[in-house]
């Protein structure tokens, strides 16, 4: 049992680093694992369907729409 918590606890730290090193220590605020599987896989099926449609994400116009749907899903905190 002491295994399955140290993994999954380690789990969650390496996910937190890996979501969090990139952003400044201002930009940072309270951490949901929930959220960062949603935002991974909102940015992955965001890239599916930009790429399959040929929509240009640079646009000024889709830039809004492309963070509400990166937004998508997410808990509220």
């Amino acid at each position: 049992m002491h295994f399955h918590f140290n993994t999954s606890l380690t789990a969650v730290g390496v996910a937190k680093a890996a979501h969090y090193l990139d952003q400044d220590v201002e930009l940072r605020n309270g951490f949901s694992l929930a959220n960062v599987k949603t935002s991974y896989f909102n940015e992955l099926i965001l890239d599916l369907f930009l790429s399959n449609f040929e929509i240009d994400p640079e646009l000024e116009k889709n830039k809004s729409a492309l963070q509400r749907l990166l937004n998508f899903g997410k808990i509220a905190a």
